[in-house]
């Protein structure tokens, strides 16, 4: 899904957003709502990091939301370097998540799985909420950095950012080639030579 020796693709996001290849990216994902749960840490960590470049990207959970009042004063009070999208095709998404440095899930609600493990078989540094994850898949500090309250989640990523705290990417990214459909299918083909055997050799 994400081939680093293709130059071609991780060109994608530039030229469709027409983006500055010098500065460094920051994604997220979540859901559009009137609360725009979770928002806050993302803007803010983007006001500590002004030339580095945020993009959420996110599904509306009623049709025209974006156009409400509270949201579109919330956008409008972001800074320049931050974007707030929607659903893009899937190879401008996968060319995000291939030249982003960080994938931060702000919010309150649960992701799904396969935005997490995206990230981390695209190389992006997880900095996420404990409640938008489930639970067992990442360790804080290890495959992951998970935190509860939205200063946290900012300092994470502005840390990171200064080189301040350590990567935890080699080690998501063994987790996500351990968990590959690839792997996945090795094992089952296994399982079921082992079962055939056996019947055999009870025949």
């Amino acid at each position: 899904r994400f081939d680093f020796s293709r130059s071609d693709e991780k060109e994608i996001f530039f030229r469709y957003f027409r983006e500055n290849k010098s500065k460094k990216l920051v994604v997220a994902v979540g859901e559009y709502d009137n609360n725009m749960d979770g928002i806050s840490a993302f803007i803010n960590a983007a006001k500590k990091c002004p030339d580095t470049n945020f993009y959420y990207f996110g599904s509306e959970a009623i049709p025209g939301i974006l156009q409400s009042f509270k949201i579109s004063r919330l956008i409008k009070k972001a800074p320049s370097n931050v974007k707030f999208k929607g659903l893009v095709p899937d190879d401008v998404y996968r060319s995000a998540m291939m030249n982003a440095c960080i994938f931060m899930l702000p919010g309150y609600k649960t992701t799904g799985v396969v935005n997490i493990f995206d990230a981390m078989a695209a190389n992006c540094q997880l900095i996420a909420r404990d409640k938008a994850l489930f639970e067992g898949i990442l360790e804080n500090g290890k495959t992951a950095y998970i935190a509860e309250y939205s200063e946290t989640l900012t300092a994470l990523v502005v840390d990171y950012l200064n080189g301040k705290i350590k990567p935890t990417i080699d080690e998501a990214h063994n987790l996500a080639v351990e968990n590959s459909l690839e792997n996945f299918g090795y094992k089952l083909k296994w399982l079921y030579q082992q079962q055939i055997n056996l019947k055999k050799s009870r025949n």
